[in-house]
């Protein structure tokens, strides 16, 4: 038999205090000992018994190991770790979700039974929802005949504590129905049997179950009733304080988080503080209220002014994303941020994209969350704010045409969708807006003006139309938020014919150089200047109206080398030379791709041997400047009867004769940078004038 059992022993004894993986474990005794499985064996199972081992699922151990006490402390530090809590206070959250649990298996079965018409059972269960061991009211005092009761109070204690109590929420399933109705009736349940100090904390679970079944009513209640068992617990001022901010109370709200020893940077804190109306100026407390209804002041609207509805716009906004990370839309929220951080490389890219705006508006509204805000907790706002969240669900997101601009106060839109122009309170975008550029955005009402939520995206005229098919296919937010990010990615670099940028070279062994040499010659274009003990040939193509080179072709001795920057032009040499030289054999080839200005970086970082540019000045040298700027007006010309991608396919002659495309044309023009003068560069005036615009 196969001696496992103490090579694994030996195994098991670099830790002693915890199994190993059965797989990890084996094959680490097989390096050790190379003698072990050369030949047929037992069954794996047979030969861990026989050598006193035990064994659970894909675990070993030490013969005598205890699983189940094993797994429950490594429950215990996985808490401890996650809530930053205390041993005891770790074990207690275990305890108290393993009793919550019990009740969930209980509202299963109920559940099942009442599907099946079975009422013995029905009955069953009920009783085990009070089973005599966790009576309420037990009869007698003695904690030694109660041992079951005793340590259901001894665990419920550590309730009290807000952390414990937040981490047995989390641990929980509340935020489906069938968790939440566990979780109700669990609270319910085992209040009787907590201590004092530990109620409001099983109160504010039964309002968290109410609010996962949709009944704000009956939650908000519940907390009340919370408080009064103890005004300073803070989770259930908390809450409190969220409720009164949907209501569009900050001043109460701000009480209540006083009260909870919220800090100023909370992030409710600040929100109720930047819409907490101010007194009006100039009334006196005991003067008549502004509103004319005779009363003094004081006691009619001092801290009960209310923002115009313009200005509590964003409140509502923010209201509705309060929950959004925490809630059911929090995966997507992730997918989606995920979607925008894609090309950002820095260590915080997922918090910035979620911080970012974009990826919390898709959510909100391409994901449908908004529409479940206002379904769940829409009845707690204000009438007004309740019409204009139902006036928002009807807003769609469209791509849109700055018109005019005034810095820092608004800007003028058009719906390049449906035409229609409106006028948009905007102080941070209208400083980074210019006349004629495209935006994606919702502009939706707020009060008598129109704003924008959740960030405006720039848009270029090649992607316009793409952007608007995909919004006419309601996109789901990740597909949207990955669309309008691709304006982060590198630049995509290609070579003169579209080819995807790629640094390739190549050897080859040639057994007869001149025979190929003077192939070579009738094949390509010789090198006017070789280098040293070298024949060098190019191959050419032109585009745009002007000669570039293609390959470069190195004969030194026996050896070819091959360089092009892509694989297709790669590719091409070497069936060439396949066909001058049969017997030409390759010796070895590198093929780098620099798609994009990352990959050329890091491609220019690992290279050993140090180039040497030269740098052709063209205001020391005016046959330089002369031959560039010849080149620029052969690119220009040959540009004007391009095909370009930006102008939906079409050329830019075309453009200017057609009076529903020349819009696109100008706006291309105008985004062309500035003409510096400096040789070699296109001239967006000269292409105006060559096309009649100027």
């Amino acid at each position: 038999m196969c001696e496992i059992g103490p090579a694994l022993a030996a195994v098991l004894d670099l830790r002693p205090d915890r199994p190993e993986m059965l797989d990890v474990a084996v094959w680490t005794a097989c390096a050790a000992d190379e003698s072990l499985f050369r030949e047929p064996v037992a069954p794996l199972g047979e030969l861990l018994s026989a050598g006193g081992l035990a064994q659970e699922g894909d675990w070993v151990a030490r013969g005598g190991f205890d699983f189940g006490t094993w797994r429950v402390h490594g429950q215990i530090e996985t808490i401890a770790a996650r809530y930053e809590l205390h041993d005891d206070e770790a074990l207690a959250v275990l305890a108290t979700v393993r009793l919550y649990e019990q009740t969930a298996a209980l509202v299963d079965a109920v559940t099942s039974a009442q599907q099946d018409g079975d009422a013995e059972e029905l009955v069953d269960i009920a009783s085990q929802l009070f089973p005599p061991q966790l009576d309420p009211a037990p009869s007698n005092g003695d904690p030694e005949l109660d041992p079951d009761r005793t340590t259901v109070r001894a665990t419920l204690k550590f309730l009290a504590e807000p952390a414990v109590a937040a981490a047995v929420l989390a641990e929980t399933s509340a935020d489906q129905e069938r968790g939440a109705v566990a979780l109700g009736l669990f609270a319910e349940s085992v209040e009787p049997l907590a201590p004092r100090a530990a109620r409001p904390a099983l109160r504010w679970l039964r309002a968290k179950a109410y609010e996962g079944l949709g009944d704000l009513e009956q939650a908000e209640q519940t907390y009340s009733a919370a408080q009064s068992l103890d005004p300073s617990w803070p989770l259930t001022l908390m809450s409190l304080a969220r409720y009164a901010s949907d209501r569009g109370d900050a001043g109460r709200g701000l009480a209540l988080l006083r009260r909870a020893g919220a800090p100023r940077e909370h992030e409710l804190v600040q929100l109720l503080e930047h819409f907490q109306p101010a007194p009006r100026p100039g009334l006196g407390r005991k003067q008549p209220c502004w509103c004319g209804s005779g009363r003094k002041y004081k006691v009619c609207h001092l801290h009960r002014e209310q923002l115009p509805l313009a200005e509590r716009a964003a409140w509502l906004y923010q209201k509705a994303g309060a929950d959004l990370f925490d809630g059911p839309s929090g995966p997507l929220l992730i997918q989606s941020a995920q979607a925008r951080a894609r090309y950002w490389d820095s260590p915080d890219a997922l918090e910035r994209a979620i911080e970012d705006g974009l990826a919390a508006d898709a959510v909100l509204f391409e994901g449908g969350a908004f529409a479940d805000f206002l379904a769940v907790r829409g009845s707690l706002l204000p009438p007004d704010e309740q019409l204009l969240a139902e006036q928002w669900l009807l807003v769609q997101r469209s791509v849109h045409e700055v018109l005019a601009v005034r810095r820092g106060e608004q800007m003028t839109l058009r719906d390049v969708r449906t035409g229609d122009v409106q006028e948009v309170r905007e102080r941070a975008g209208s400083r980074q807006v210019k006349v004629g550029e495209l935006y994606c955005a919702r502009v939706v009402p707020s009060g008598d003006t129109m704003q924008i939520f959740g960030g405006i995206e720039p848009v270029s005229i090649g992607e316009r139309d793409e952007l608007i098919s995909l919004l006419d296919d309601d996109p789901d937010p990740v597909e949207l938020v990955a669309f309008l990010s691709r304006r982060f990615a590198p630049p995509v670099l290609q070579n003169t014919e579209g080819e995807s940028l790629v640094l390739c070279d190549a050897t080859l062994r040639i057994a007869d150089p001149a025979r190929l040499a003077q192939a070579l010659d009738d094949e390509y274009d010789r090198h006017d200047d070789e280098p040293d003990g070298a024949l060098a040939w190019f191959e050419h193509v032109i585009t745009h109206g002007i000669e570039r080179i293609r390959a470069n072709v190195e004969l030194r001795g026996d050896e070819l080398h091959v360089h092009a920057n892509s694989e297709a032009r790669l590719e091409r040499v070497l069936a060439t030379i396949g066909k001058l030289d049969p017997s030409a054999m390759v010796l070895h080839e590198t093929r780098d791709p620099a798609g994009d200005l990352r990959a050329v970086q890091q491609l220019a970082a690992r290279s050993a041997a140090p180039s040497a540019a030269t740098v052709l000045d063209p205001a020391a040298d005016p046959a330089i400047a002369a031959a560039l700027e010849e080149m620029a007006g052969k690119y220009e010309a040959a540009w004007l009867d391009e095909p370009i991608p930006a102008l939906s396919g079409h050329t830019p002659r075309d453009c200017a004769d057609d009076p529903t495309r020349r819009p696109d044309l100008i706006r291309l023009l105008d985004s062309f940078p500035e003409d510096t003068g400096r040789p070699g560069t296109m001239s967006p005036a000269r292409l105006r004038a060559a096309l009649g615009l100027s």
